[in-house]
């Protein structure tokens, strides 16, 4: 069973109709912006930078980065910053929503935080969990659509049958808001289970483990900003990296840790770019870290210099909020100005002429041959518009 959803909704065609009335004025605002039918998936993407130096131990098979891309907005005011992607007929997005009232023509004062598309139509809910009124989300992570979670300042999750409800959860005075200068990124997690997961916040790391939360020490005043881990193949133990950064708040920080228990470890962060957003790896075989550039490195233990791809080759234009993956082989990025990245095991490809935008995709998620970017246009807090990009794979 999946979530209660309000009876509004919005199809593909009101959806399109939206689109075209947003983006005349998105390119009346921005010179130099491009026009919808830049959006239509018929125009060719920027060609594959060079091929990088990265060294996979795997070596991948590549995949495909032959993607038709649909931009669809989803309601007349707000911004999104979590999207879950189960199957093409299945996808979530949070954040803030606010459809048009027809009787003034303006956004509505009632606000929506999820949003469910079906692969023709939208619907919209507000949540209510275990804990009460669950404000607007920076974050979904999940294992299926009857297990899922929804991240504001606290965590709720989604159980499906035969529970069928939001439980909430009290961090009991955790701060896991963003700080000033991290109001564009989302809330990151991870987790192997919902009885074996992490949640990332503000100066804060914590863990659930099915039954109590508990804070996980990371000696450090900065916002996590990204969480990751697998089982290594050499310790056959799980292995958990987090990142932080203060954005642009002075003094500029970052920092790279592993997680043990309830404590973590400091590892070097030589080479890397102050801003960092997110990192995703295989264990014992290839580590990336993202967020102003992309960086690599194969042994994360070592204390040599994180290696940056240049961007000549990965053809990255904005910031990359965050990334989804589904292998070494297969690495998507979201990011500012509507830049959306693509690694294929051997080549990065940009998709910026086709996908870019007055605003920012703050979330992304990849499934199968499916992938969901969820963001926001528009010029400030008054007239900003939720964005959906869809992405089908040939």
């Amino acid at each position: 069973m999946k979530p209660k959803i309000m009876n509004n909704e919005r199809t593909q065609s009101n959806i399109l109709q939206y689109t075209i009335c947003h983006f005349v004025f998105i390119v009346l605002a921005a010179a130099g912006a491009m026009a919808l039918t830049g959006f239509d998936g018929c125009h060719s993407p920027t060609q594959p930078g060079k091929t990088d130096t990265v060294t996979v131990k795997t070596g991948p098979d590549t995949s495909s980065g032959n993607f038709t891309w649909t931009l669809d907005t989803i309601a007349e005011g707000g911004d999104l910053k979590g999207v879950i992607v189960f199957n093409d007929t299945e996808v979530y997005v949070c954040g803030e929503m606010y459809l048009l009232d027809s009787a003034t023509e303006q956004p509505s004062d009632t606000e929506y935080t999820l949003a469910f598309w079906n692969g023709k139509k939208w619907t919209y809910s507000n949540l209510e969990s275990s804990i009460g009124y669950i404000s607007p989300a920076l974050g979904l992570y999940g294992f299926s659509p009857n297990d899922f979670w929804y991240m504001d300042g606290a965590p709720a999750h989604w159980m499906g049958p035969p529970v069928n409800q939001w439980t909430g959860y009290n961090l009991n005075g955790l701060n896991m808001s963003r700080g000033d200068g991290l109001n564009g990124f989302n809330m990151k997690m991870w987790g192997t289970s919902s009885s074996n997961i992490y949640f990332a916040g503000n100066g804060s790391l914590v863990y659930f483990n099915g039954v109590n939360m508990s804070a996980i020490n990371t000696n450090s005043p900065l916002a996590t900003t990204g969480i990751y881990g697998g089982i290594n193949p050499q310790t056959k133990k799980e292995e958990i990296i987090c990142i932080s950064s203060n954005g642009s708040v002075q003094p500029i920080s970052k920092g790279v840790y592993s997680v043990n228990g309830a404590t973590t470890t400091q590892l070097s962060d030589s080479g890397l770019a102050w801003l960092i957003s997110d990192i995703w790896f295989v264990p014992d075989s290839i580590y990336y870290i993202f967020g102003d550039g992309i960086f690599y490195k194969n042994n994360i233990y070592d204390t040599t210099q994180w290696i940056a791809i240049p961007k000549t080759t990965t053809q990255q234009y904005g910031l990359i909020y965050m990334i989804s993956a589904q292998g070494a082989n297969d690495i998507i990025t979201a990011g500012g100005d509507g830049d959306i990245l693509h690694y294929n095991g051997k080549t990065w490809q940009s998709y910026y002429a086709t996908t870019q935008i007055y605003g920012n995709y703050n979330a992304i998620s990849l499934k199968g041959n499916t992938v969901c970017a969820a963001g926001v246009v528009g010029g400030g807090p008054m007239n900003e518009i939720p964005v959906v990009l869809i992405g089908k794979r040939q």
